[in-house]
């Protein structure tokens, strides 16, 4: 890429079409991050856009229709075997992107939080859709997602984030302020993953 040539597409349209968090996104999941020569593509910004940061943002828009007063700071008791997988996920996100960010394994981190996000909305929301729309119990479990998920994702998609957050609670608070979350050992379930992962690989 070369700055007099300006065979590169410009930042500043990057950002109005796909977000300044798409593409820093982009760029940690790059092998820039390993000290190597990037070949910048704006397809893979978009991909980003669509895969991560549209997803996401339309899984917590689906949240806010029916959710009522704030996510809980514990995980209520889930017994549906759709919630305690999801449980068990955010558990596993939360201790795999920390031990990832305490690498400075930029790209690991990106991977898992892309994972987690195709997981939570092609998978969990779209076979408990009606289950949140009715049940209230669902609707705190998949609030209690929401809020252990958005700090993890903020220190790679701070802006974005941030917008979610102070929907999610109010604008006075910052999720770049709030405690790194905690992870509940006991609610990490392997063999529940191991076959969530094989039905849905049968799914597809």
């Amino acid at each position: 890429m070369s700055k007099s040539k300006k065979n590169y597409p410009d930042p500043s349209l990057l950002f109005e079409k796909y977000g300044v968090d798409a593409l820093r996104f982009y760029l940690m999941e790059s092998v820039v991050m390993k000290a190597e020569n990037l070949n910048f593509s704006e397809k893979q910004v978009a991909d980003v856009y669509q895969n991560v940061i549209s997803p996401l943002w339309n899984v917590f828009a689906f949240y806010k229709l029916y959710a009522k007063g704030d996510p809980p700071k514990e995980a209520p008791a889930a017994r549906h075997v759709l919630d305690r997988w999801v449980v068990s996920k955010t558990n596993r996100l939360i201790t795999e992107v920390t031990a990832s960010m305490d690498s400075y394994d930029m790209v690991t981190t990106c991977r898992l939080l892309k994972e987690f996000v195709a997981g939570l909305s092609t998978w969990y929301l779209r076979r408990s859709r009606q289950r949140i729309k009715t049940d209230e119990m669902v609707q705190r479990i998949f609030g209690w997602v929401l809020s252990k998920a958005v700090p993890v994702f903020a220190p790679i998609t701070p802006f974005f984030t941030e917008l979610m957050w102070q929907n999610l609670y109010d604008n006075s608070t910052s999720v770049h302020v709030v405690d790194w979350p905690t992870v509940d050992t006991k609610a990490i379930d392997d063999h529940l993953e191991t076959e969530m992962k094989l039905a849905r690989e049968v799914v597809a």
